[in-house]
């Protein structure tokens, strides 16, 4: 073997036969999968939680509206805002909104109101909505509260998937009272007459003009306060009676002798 050879073989087995900083350089190869796996998982986590949240939103808003005999749009704009808490810590000025009640009756459907937030709705008063053929089966001659929730997620990383993606849940009830009328024309007026029944407006007025004391409760409370005010008089009245009394012991013992008696000086 020539000269120059051994001079080349010999630092070529120093180096594959070296080890230091192996760790290193495995760190350095397996650093970027680590972020890569990280930063995606981070954008997955985010995704699933606000889809999470957007079922309980619209789960929540059909749930309140089916409760209701009689249902205005500002009403359900109010359970709207529900969604506030709910959303957080995710902006709810993102999330779009939409509610739709459906009346059920014989295998055909109506739309009987229809109103959204930041969304467009689905359909008119009118129109017919398509429903689950378990669900018109379940709500034949009722109605059906159909709320959706929407929102446009933006990765925050964008390792795994850079584009916008569009997170939706929708959440069916049906109504829990028999009402005849249920919903809200386009202006958003009750299809329905929701107003107080008779009793309940006097039971109302007589309410706030102070009418509803002849129960008696005040006559009782008066009773006892006068009764209180006897018994403390009588207490008072004992006070005087055994300060008259003491006036002739004590006090009129030392005030006899010191205010008006004679005891040498004042003679």
């Amino acid at each position: 073997m020539s000269r120059l050879g051994k001079h080349l073989i010999g630092p070529l087995k120093q180096i594959v036969g070296d080890q230091k900083g192996i760790a290193a350089v495995e760190f350095a190869l397996i650093v970027p999968v680590l972020m890569l796996t990280y930063l995606g998982a981070t954008d997955v986590t985010q995704g699933l939680a606000i889809d999470r949240k957007l079922g309980q939103v619209a789960s929540t808003v059909s749930d309140l509206v089916a409760q209701e005999d009689g249902i205005t749009s500002d009403q359900v704009h109010a359970f709207f805002e529900s969604g506030i808490a709910i959303m957080r810590p995710f902006d709810f000025e993102r999330t779009k909104l939409r509610l739709t009640i459906i009346e059920v009756e014989g295998g055909s459907t109506t739309v009987t109101g229809a109103t959204a937030r930041n969304w467009e709705i689905e359909a008119s008063n009118g129109e017919t909505y398509e429903l689950p053929s378990n669900m018109e089966a379940l709500a034949d001659g009722r109605y059906v509260v159909v709320a959706e929730a929407s929102y446009d997620y933006t990765p925050l990383f964008g390792t795994v998937f850079d584009s916008t993606l569009s997170l939706q849940q929708r959440s069916l009830h049906t109504t829990r009272k028999d009402v005849v009328d249920f919903g809200f024309s386009p202006d958003g007026s009750p299809v329905s007459g929701a107003e107080p029944l008779e009793g309940e407006e006097e039971v109302v007025d007589e309410t706030e003009t102070g009418e509803t004391g002849d129960d008696g409760s005040t006559g009782e409370d008066e009773g006892s306060s006068g009764d209180d005010t006897g018994s403390s008089d009588s207490g008072d009245s004992t006070d005087d009676d055994d300060d008259d009394d003491s006036s002739g012991g004590w006090g009129g013992g030392w005030g006899g002798g010191w205010g008006g008696g004679c005891w040498g000086w004042g003679c």
